[in-house]
């Protein structure tokens, strides 16, 4: 995991669009009964114990519980302590939505605004990774 200082214009930026094509996202990437389709990750703050900032975690395997609500599977082992095991499940709030991804039938990452940002400044971050340009799939 990576931090970025509070306030870092670049990851402010990812955060934001990121939260701006989220409604696009949750419209292409549920199927009807909320449930999200296979390859789609969230990127959750989530409060830390004993600290003062939100420490983010993915979800996967989420659906949404009404327009508000959500609950999803932590995918990443936590770095800080949060309350919450890998695999377990948990509810948050649209609002801890920071970042959305999914892996493309084309093999490419889609979304992941913070994720781009993380791999800019640090290369080793994005092994693995095949972004799709743009993130946001053009027939959206």
């Amino acid at each position: 995991m990576y931090n970025f200082a509070s306030g870092d214009p670049h990851m402010d930026a990812a955060i934001e669009t990121a939260r701006g094509t989220l409604p696009a996202f949750l419209d292409h990437r549920l199927a009807p009964e909320g449930a999200s389709q296979q390859q789609t990750l969230l990127k959750v703050g989530v409060p830390t114990l004993g600290r003062s900032d939100d420490r983010a975690c993915l979800g996967h395997a989420f659906k949404q519980m009404s327009k508000g609500l959500h609950r999803g599977a932590l995918v990443n082992e936590p770095a800080y302590e949060i309350g919450l095991e890998r695999s377990e499940v948990f509810e948050f709030s649209r609002d801890q939505i920071t970042d959305w991804a999914f892996f493309g039938s084309n093999g490419k990452l889609y979304g992941g605004y913070t994720l781009r940002v993380t791999v800019a400044q640090h290369l080793e971050a994005g092994e693995g990774y095949d972004f799709a340009e743009p993130p946001l799939p053009k027939n959206w």
